[in-house]
């Protein structure tokens, strides 16, 4: 099952609910960036064993990589896409 949501505020919401495989996180949201949201879940122990994409045109790549977190420089192919996910949660 996917859902999408478009604000952290309500990605939060959703997130007391569910533990999902996979986390796609645009870095530029509205009230929170993607790594602030990262962040914050990944203090809650049930969601920080949670693989996280990264996405943004103007990735800030020293911040993803000191997270150890993967990475995509937008534009992408949705072929890159797919096999990150793959890797991710193989």
């Amino acid at each position: 099952m996917a859902f999408l949501v478009t604000e952290s505020e309500h990605a939060l919401q959703v997130l007391q609910d569910i533990k999902p495989d996979l986390l796609l996180l645009d870095y530029f949201l509205p009230y929170m960036n993607g790594l602030d949201l990262y962040d914050y879940l990944h203090r809650h122990k049930p969601l920080n064993d949670v693989p996280v994409i990264m996405i943004s045109a103007n990735l800030p790549c020293q911040e993803v990589e000191r997270r150890r977190l993967v990475g995509l420089q937008k534009p992408f192919e949705l072929d890159e896409l797919l096999a990150t996910i793959k890797t991710l949660i193989a």
